[in-house]
């Protein structure tokens, strides 16, 4: 998936309909910022915005990530192909993003901790003593509100007892007990308490299910994964998709009527 392309398109397409970068971020609810950074090729439009950004634009979400106008006859082979792009990068923006977030975490714990252990054994006057634990403490304050951006952003967790997905509030994210990227949490929706799984890569294959229905009026959606790849079988499973034809050359076709 060329992200120049789709920028430039996108530029393209917004000068056509003589629209600014101000006049099309304020119709989608967002920063001028964000428009910039798709039309440089930067990064793409979230999933959630593309509907809109096509409406606006009048161009489907196939001519968005293909960064042209296709001839109806080549529609559904690259159709394929984008929404099968889009879900990898999808997942592979996520995982980033959670990685990003574990690094954070360790910077500001490791912050925290060299602060106190110089001030209190290396440092003799109290003035250094406060300045030392002061920047520690202000680089938790200005590091914490990524690390919240990117819980927010990336994925969900979804309840062991009742199956409610749902987006943790802040107090849950920081204080809950981790393993990974499980917490022990309070389900908003039952009540209990249970360890609860992130799902990363559900949110994607969600989004691009949701895309395939509402905007490209698909009936079906097949995926294919190999027969030993467990994580994927059970993803595709969870997702709805049946097992429609097994060990095909190795590989198990799995099938999604929309």
């Amino acid at each position: 998936m060329d992200q120049i392309k789709i920028g430039k398109f996108i530029s393209e397409q917004r000068k056509v309909h003589k629209l600014t970068q101000s006049e099309l971020s304020e119709k989608l609810g967002i920063t001028d910022r964000a428009i910039s950074k798709w039309e440089r090729g930067i990064c793409l439009p979230d999933a959630g915005l593309m509907l809109d950004l096509c409406k606006i634009l009048e161009i489907s979400v196939n001519e968005l990530l293909t960064g042209e106008k296709i001839p109806m006859e080549n529609n559904t082979e690259i159709m394929e192909k984008n929404l099968i792009e889009m879900a990898a990068l999808n997942e592979r923006t996520n995982k980033m993003l959670i990685h990003t977030e574990y690094v954070l975490i360790a910077l500001m714990v490791f912050t925290i901790v060299a602060g106190c252990l110089i001030s209190s054994y290396l440092v003799t006057e109290n003035w250094i003593r406060s300045i030392l634990l002061g920047i520690s403490f202000l680089i938790v304050l200005l590091v914490a509100p990524f690390c919240w951006r990117i819980e927010r952003k990336t994925g969900y967790y979804q309840c062991s007892k009742c199956g409610h997905k749902y987006v943790p509030g802040y107090k849950a994210s920081v204080w809950a007990p981790h393993m990974g990227l499980t917490k022990y949490m309070k389900c908003p929706e039952c009540g209990k308490k249970s360890w609860q799984k992130k799902h990363v890569a559900s949110e994607a294959c969600s989004a691009v299910i949701r895309l395939a229905k509402e905007e490209l009026g698909l009936e079906e959606l097949y995926i294919c994964t190999d027969k030993k790849n467990i994580p994927s079988i059970c993803l595709a499973e969870k997702m709805g998709f049946i097992l429609y034809a097994a060990d095909v050359d190795g590989m198990n076709l799995y099938r999604k009527i929309l």
